[in-house]
């Protein structure tokens, strides 16, 4: 098993979520072999083709041509296997051919969470995990009023900030990062 580093991947313009946030968010995911994840906004598929490598079967959607065409050119460049659909959550979900999850990683939401919401009510399983990672705060809230709001349990909230060092020798601060999480009641 490999844990992919940033420079694993083609990005262009897109957003990516960084290495460590990759590994902190699949840890919590505890994917297992065979795991279903559904990865909403795949940006350049980072997330998913990590969660791939872990044995996940990768299902994602993407509605940005050029972040849609990096998740695509990620995986084949990586050899890894995915389903992934451009569109829009939740209402071209159904065209990834699959309807019930056992883990879902929200990256992007489009300002649609409430939505979402409503879809993973039928289509994440009991006792599934949930992770929404967010950079603004108002996201942020709004999904833990939505998990709470569902019921959800074992909700748990971090922030993750990550520097590095530059050529120069500096420590060079990412975006920090909200990776809140919560598990799926009946």
């Amino acid at each position: 098993m490999r844990w992919f580093k940033d420079k694993d991947f083609l990005r262009d313009k897109v957003p990516m979520s960084k290495e460590e946030v990759r590994f902190i968010t699949s840890a919590l995911l505890e994917i297992k072999e065979g795991d279903k994840i559904l990865d909403i906004g795949t940006g350049t598929g980072s997330m998913s083709c990590q969660f791939a490598e872990l044995g996940a079967d990768v299902y994602g959607i993407e509605s940005k041509d050029l972040a849609y065409w990096l998740t695509l050119k990620n995986f084949e460049n990586l050899g890894l296997k995915g389903k992934f659909v451009k569109g829009f959550a939740p209402e071209d979900l159904d065209n990834l051919g699959e309807n019930y999850y056992d883990k879902v990683f929200i990256g992007g939401s489009r300002g649609r969470l409430e939505e979402l919401f409503v879809y993973l009510d039928k289509n994440l399983k009991n006792r599934g995990i949930l992770i929404g990672n967010f950079i603004s705060l108002d996201n942020l809230s709004e999904f833990r009023h939505l998990l709470k709001k569902n019921s959800y349990s074992d909700i748990s909230c971090r922030l993750v900030q990550v520097s590095k060092e530059d050529k120069l020798g500096l420590m060079r601060g990412e975006n920090p990062i909200y990776i809140i999480k919560g598990v799926k009641n009946d």
